[in-house]
């Protein structure tokens, strides 16, 4: 063939644009693209928000319907996305394959534990993070993603840490529900541990805006304006845990970080944020449960108006510093005087921990501390909270530890099934505090999910943590520095108390995980591919989202049915529990409610069937038992067995020891009697 014709030659001709499966993309604009990613960036920090004045999400109904909301924009993403795959890395799916082998153990682990409302509800919540993580790791793998989640992150903690101050300083300007623990601040998340672990998570992040020299400047100025908000808020809460979740972290995250803008940051933030923390700590009548006196309101505004003008000179400080950025920055160091500097500041530390061993007498306050922490069991309750932050008494934490050992000890491979603990530690404390949780993640799946959920757990975080090191190395290390840094502190505070129940101060980690396992470069192998393949994934997505879609309309049909309950309509009751049941059969409480109601009605033989049915569905809880012993006893029927088993599953309640001795002897109509006097236990 010539070589004229061969130059010419057309060769195969592509195949029509319009007879490939392609989808819409999300956007061929660049300015379009960065504002719809910027927008996915933003979904964790609004659900965080959402999430923290619901309960810190600890109930059924909000992680449901986050994880719908999370689901939906994962199917928006597949569907709509150019090339939406393009970014799936090999870590990004051995963390997903791993916690989604995790969430199908939570649910499987209904099988054994019988109480397949609790595996559902705890099934939820892991697909919560499951999606997000898996998201976060398509949408990112860039440093604009990881910034915008940051900063959306650090303005969520902000916002609710500030909500949760002004209920404390300005009662009168946000007034609140008296807590269960008053002294010490909670709202809105209402778990004051829960609270500091944000602020801590929060102040951490802040504390790379304020140091970022990389950051646009409204971000600087605004990360250290936070700043005095941030550790007032976690002062109130007078979290030990919290206190020092947020000092590693800090200290993680400059050590690590190494950002050109860390001296201007500290001396423009630091005095104003410890000005602001030693008026809060000075205001005693702020720590007390009763705050409405004229002297505490007034000690309320003073230390407001303190944080108030820290919040500005913060401001004004870093916007003044904004020119020393870089050039302390300018000259950077070689290898040689790097080593020189970390070798005089590991000298220097280990200088000052000699002296304060030998000269301060360090090493016999740290063992007297340690015997205090393995002894004290409690910490004293005193009139001044602010006392607790030097006792180092364990709260209790070590009598709930070694319940969840013993749980692991009897069963090693598969746990007593998802959300049990609370069951086992029923039967086996040995005091009469009430516990919910394991206050241990890690002990807690092991004692629920067993050796192979810890696995998969621990696997899991391993490879979030690896993926945000891995980017440290690289030049923008700042912002992953501060990812790295706060993920450290969550899994060290979250080895101490029950975060991973509370979404609000959960969610977050597996975003700005998921981004950072992401690839930094599209993968075209994939992108060959991902037509048919993101189809097939949305719609397995879609049907995902069936559980948490039911367990969002069970629990909102629940909570109208106890409310219903409480204000004595029945009729309203019953109907919104059949709803509840109908949305979601596996959940005992509807019919509990349903149980009661009919007994009200003085339908006997349905409220025992409906008791019944409660006991089927979560055969290990002691509340179920002792109602059907209740209205098996105004129904004439013996109701001791149901009693004794109550009793069994809860020895030291004293509800069912009083049910267990109110029906030892007696005729019917004694025993309907004292049944009637008894309380109905609905929460």
């Amino acid at each position: 063939m010539p070589a004229a014709r061969r130059l010419t030659s057309p060769g195969p001709v592509p195949r029509p644009a319009a007879r490939r499966l392609a989808l819409p993309p999300l956007s061929s604009r660049p300015a379009a693209r960065r504002l719809s990613f910027v927008a996915l960036a933003l979904v964790p920090a609004a659900l965080t928000v959402f999430l923290a004045f619901n309960a810190g999400g600890y109930f059924a109904g909000s992680p449901a319907v986050s994880a719908v909301i999370v689901a939906a924009a994962l199917v928006l993403w597949l569907v709509i996305a150019r090339d939406p795959l393009a970014r799936l890395s090999g870590r990004l799916a051995l963390a997903a394959g791993a916690f989604g082998l995790f969430t199908v153990w939570t649910l499987v682990s209904a099988a054994w534990s019988h109480a397949s409302g609790r595996a559902v509800i705890e099934f939820d919540r892991s697909l919560l993070y499951l999606l997000t993580l898996v998201l976060f790791g398509l949408v990112g793998g860039t440093v604009t993603v990881q910034r915008w989640l940051v900063r959306g992150m650090a303005a969520a903690a902000t916002f609710v840490c500030g909500a949760g101050l002004t209920t404390r300083l300005l009662p009168h300007v946000w007034p609140i529900r008296p807590a269960f623990e008053p002294t010490r601040l909670g709202f809105p998340i209402t778990y004051w541990n829960g609270l500091a672990i944000l602020a801590a998570i929060g102040i951490v992040l802040c504390a790379y805006l304020a140091c970022a020299d990389r950051e646009p400047w409204p971000a600087r100025i605004l990360g250290a304006a936070a700043l005095p908000v941030l550790a007032t808020t976690l002062l109130f809460t007078f979290s030990r845990g919290g206190i020092a979740a947020a000092a590693i972290g800090v200290v993680l995250f400059l050590v690590l970080a190494r950002s050109r803008g860390t001296l201007a940051g500290v001396i423009a933030a630091a005095p104003p944020t410890a000005v602001a923390v030693n008026s809060a700590y000075g205001a005693d009548l702020l720590a007390r449960a009763d705050r409405t006196s004229a002297a505490a309101i007034a000690q309320g505004h003073h230390v407001a108006a303190v944080v108030g003008g820290c919040v500005v000179t913060a401001a004004v400080l870093r916007a003044v510093l904004l020119r020393l950025d870089r050039p302390f920055g300018e000259r950077r160091l070689d290898t040689r005087e790097r080593r020189l500097v970390a070798g005089s500041i590991a000298g220097a530390a280990l200088v000052v921990v000699l002296v304060a061993f030998t000269a301060g007498g360090l090493g016999g306050r740290i063992h007297t501390q340690y015997e205090r922490f393995v002894h004290d069991s409690t910490v004293p309750a005193t009139h001044d909270p602010r006392a607790r932050l030097s006792d180092p008494g364990n709260n209790g934490r070590l009598t709930v530890w070694r319940v969840a050992v013993h749980s692991f000890d009897r069963k090693p491979l598969d746990g007593t099934g998802a959300g049990t603990f609370r069951l086992d530690w029923n039967v086996h404390r040995p005091n009469a505090n009430i516990v919910d949780t394991a206050h241990s993640l890690y002990l807690g799946t092991m004692a629920e999910l067993g050796i192979l959920g810890l696995i998969l757990l621990v696997g899991t975080l391993a490879t979030i943590l690896f993926g945000l090191a891995a980017r440290i190395r690289t030049p923008e290390r700042a912002v992953y520095a501060a990812s790295f840094a706060a993920a450290v502190a969550w899994m060290l505070h979250s080895g101490i108390d029950w975060d991973w129940q509370l979404p609000a101060v959960t969610l977050w980690l597996f975003a700005l995980g998921g981004a950072a396992l992401s690839s930094a470069r599209p993968t075209a192998a994939v992108r060959r591919r991902s037509p048919i393949l993101c189809v097939a994934l949305a719609i397995g997505v879609g049907v995902l989202a069936i559980t948490p879609a039911l367990a969002g309309l069970s629990q909102r049909h629940l909570n109208a049915s106890v409310a219903a309950f409480k204000r004595g309509d029945c009729r309203a009751a019953i109907h919104d529990a059949l709803a509840a049941s109908s949305d979601l059969g596996a959940r005992p409480e509807p019919w509990e409610i349903i149980g009661y109601c009919d007994s009200r009605l003085g339908a006997g033989g349905l409220a025992v069937a409906a008791l019944h049915n409660a006991t089927v569905r979560d055969p290990g809880d002691w509340e179920f038992h002792y109602g059907l012993a209740l209205v098996q006893a105004r129904a004439g029927i013996d109701p001791r067995p149901a009693a004794a088993r109550a009793l069994a599953l809860n020895p030291r309640e004293p509800l069912a020891r009083r049910a267990v001795a109110a029906f030892a002897h007696g005729s019917k109509l004694q025993l309907a009697r004292r049944a009637s006097s008894m309380p109905l236990d609905v929460q």
